[in-house]
């Protein structure tokens, strides 16, 4: 799953019926939550459901400033008493999820996975897992929908406003001298509007940080704080015109489903619907408590009843989903299994705010409440460190799958010698030292390249050539021909001209002989468009012949042999999970895949298509040739994913990196990868 499709922050706020109670801000926190549970159910339903994040951090930020204002103007605010309090209403319902997120976990994941769990718990419980989901939610990190706490980096976000706004706001005090609620108007939209500059300047630059981060996410608070600051001339006009506040709700509570609605369609302009939804939520908070309270659809008591419940909901749903996921090995939910998660997650949430959340919103009397808080701490705590500890338990594991365990260790290989600077980018040198080298060439492409390393780094040896991997972007990607988004990385596009321009300069100085390109290839097409054109705008499979006929054509190219290395074969599935879920003896649902084989017929229809282009503009030259890698892989009927007892994949599609020696030299042999280096004919006569 995409980082900004994740999930949103849900607060339950005190429920006093009478005076100061909202019921429509209940109402609004139900939308939300239903919003959400329905796009991680099936992100079809509700495409825009997560805008419910703009949605609970302006109620946050009006709930908040309401209170911080309120106290500085009667000189009776308390810091700490405010974080206290905070601190009752949010920690012991995500303390306890995050526990029961662990032990679920030790009986359900991988050591990797396990690990992983166990970080992003502790950052959660500390208000920092938007930082830790930031800088740990890349290429090949876990993919999104695997991460059971994933939701949590929003807590984090809440956490961090609770601690900065209060210092803002009695700065704006001090600076303006101004204790008023109007007072601090000013003051809270010059935030508002540096943060909303903010934000469209990262969704352009850095979208992870612009997601993951608080300060392009203080607008949002700021929009509901202005709403706040501003309730004395709201009321005074407002409070005898309730068919005016009347009409603005429903037509924001419009304007807000139908963008939740219609996201999927509009989703190239992400910034604008969000800002939409911001101003109808602040919209809808100016006018609620100015309507006819039994004619307001938000005030309906069901829909209420789910916003009083909506953080533990929120806290519920998405633990409750992605091990499922798990168990299934992330098959796509049939409409059964969504129903019953569903009512799965509404009564884990109703229990949550029964039993854990309401009992200890109050302060404690006697002393149960702490000696409970305490062991629940301790278990928590000590859990986490142990996981931690033991790297994921891998002790579980039976011992054939220790090598299996982790991903990273999957990955693991050391470069065998220096670039010396060579290339700017990401590179190593395999095979022979690029001084001693009969011959050099060098290893392009994404992450192909990489899996490729070890085994091309033996024959390499054995052919006397130095061999200069340079990883990061397929060559196909130029930004003249075909471009690629990638929506983390705007600049993608960009930084791979660039790299090829280094290359193909490199190439020229060098003395380069060879050029081998590896790829994900049979991924490319659907990916690639032209440079000015939107993703899904052209032929990909066009573009991609086109791409390597510019390679193919390139003048600096014109005394280099280039070889095309064809893709190991790989599956419709993740390989390694399901390998697991056979061998592990983990809490999962049995795998119907033979693990031991792919099908070739799968392998021929995924492979298809690109497998014949590359051939097709090998053939187009006596300088490029490819080296087809299926055919020396596989049978007629099937391709193996073991040898020599070894389980050879990392994933679906590469090949793991810590295989033992004798493996790797067996499978660098059976793919005949000496074959690719030009032979030294220097002895002959």
């Amino acid at each position: 799953m995409h980082p900004n499709r994740a999930t949103i922050p849900l607060r339950v706020h005190p429920v006093k019926q009478g005076q100061g109670y909202r019921g429509d801000l209940d109402g609004l926190r139900a939308i939300a939550v239903v919003s959400v549970v329905a796009f991680h159910l099936d992100p079809k339903l509700l495409p825009g459901g997560f805008l419910g994040v703009d949605v609970f951090f302006v109620i946050s930020g009006f709930l908040m400033t309401q209170k911080v204002v309120t106290g500085l103007e009667e000189r009776r605010f308390n810091f700490a008493d405010y974080l206290v309090r905070r601190a009752r209403r949010i920690v012991p319902a995500l303390l306890a999820w995050c526990f029961i997120s662990l032990c679920v976990g030790v009986f359900m994941l991988g050591p990797d996975d396990l690990l992983d769990l166990a970080k992003s718990a502790l950052t959660a419980v500390m208000f920092v897992s938007n930082v830790y989901f930031y800088a740990n939610t890349g290429y090949f990190d876990a993919d999104a929908a695997s991460m059971p706490l994933l939701h949590t980096w929003s807590l984090g976000v809440e956490g961090q406003f609770y601690l900065l706004w209060p210092v803002l706001l009695v700065a704006g005090a001090l600076f303006l001298k101004r204790r008023t609620s109007l007072g601090f108007a000013p003051w809270i939209l010059a935030i508002l509007v540096i943060s909303f500059l903010y934000d469209l300047y990262l969704r352009s630059s850095d979208p992870q940080m612009a997601f993951f981060l608080p300060f392009s996410r203080l607008w949002e608070f700021g929009a509901g704080g202005l709403i706040a600051a501003g309730s004395g001339p709201i009321h005074a006009y407002l409070s005898s015109r309730s068919r005016i506040a009347t009409t603005i709700s429903r037509v924001c509570v419009a304007v807000l489903v139908s963008v939740i609605l219609a996201f999927g369609w509009l989703s190239e302009h992400s910034a604008l619907l969000s800002f939409v939804c911001v101003l109808a939520t602040a919209l809808l908070i100016a006018v609620g408590r100015y309507q006819d309270r039994h004619g307001n659809p938000l005030c309906f008591g069901p829909i209420r009843g789910l916003g009083i419940i909506s953080y533990s909901l929120y806290l519920a749903h998405w633990p409750i989903i992605v091990f499922y996921h798990h168990y299934t090995g992330f098959e796509r939910l049939r409409l059964s299994e969504q129903a019953v998660l569903l009512a799965l997650i509404l009564l884990a949430g109703a229990l949550s705010w029964r039993f854990i959340e309401t009992p200890f919103r109050s302060k404690p009397n006697g002393w149960l409440k702490p000696v409970l808080g305490v062991l629940a701490t301790t278990g928590f705590g000590l859990t986490a460190v142990v996981i931690m500890m033991t790297s994921g338990l891998p002790g579980r594991l039976p011992v054939e799958l220790r090598d299996l365990a982790d991903r990273d260790v999957m990955w693991s290989w050391e470069c065998p010698h220096p670039t010396n600077g060579l290339l700017s980018g990401k590179a190593c040198v395999v095979g022979v030292p690029w001084t001693e080298a009969r011959q050099r060439a060098i290893l392009w492409g994404d992450s192909h390249a990489l899996h490729y390393a070890p085994l091309i780094d033996l024959a390499a040896r054995d052919s006397d050539v130095a061999v200069l991997v340079a990883y990061g972007c397929p060559a196909v990607v130029d930004n003249r021909i075909a471009a690629r988004t990638i929506e983390s990385r705007p600049e993608y596009s960009k930084e791979c001209a660039a790299d090829r321009a280094e290359i193909l300069d490199l190439i020229a100085n060098q003395g380069v002989d060879q050029l081998l390109l590896a790829a994900f290839w049979s991924s490319l097409p659907r990916h690639l468009h032209g440079p000015t054109e939107i993703p899904g705008g052209s032929d990909g499979l066009d573009l991609f012949r086109r791409a390597l006929m510019a390679i193919v054509v390139e003048p600096s190219l014109s005394h280099t042999s280039i070889v095309f290395l064809g893709e190991v074969p790989r599956g419709e599935h993740n390989l390694l999970d399901c390998y697991r879920r056979v061998s592990a003896r983990l809490l999962r649902r049995p795998c119907d895949l033979d693990v031991l084989a792919l099908p070739r017929s799968v392998v021929d229809r995924l492979h298809g298509p690109t497998r014949n282009i590359l051939a097709s503009v090998g053939s187009s030259n006596d300088n490029v040739r490819f080296h087809d890698v299926d055919d020396l892989w596989c049978t007629e009927a099937s391709c193996p994913t073991t040898l020599n007892g070894e389980f050879l994949y990392r994933d679906s599609h590469h090949i793991r990196r810590n295989l033992s020696d004798e493996t790797k030299a067996e499978l660098s042999g059976l793919l005949r990868l000496r074959d690719i280096f030009i032979p030294d004919r220097s002895n002959e006569p």
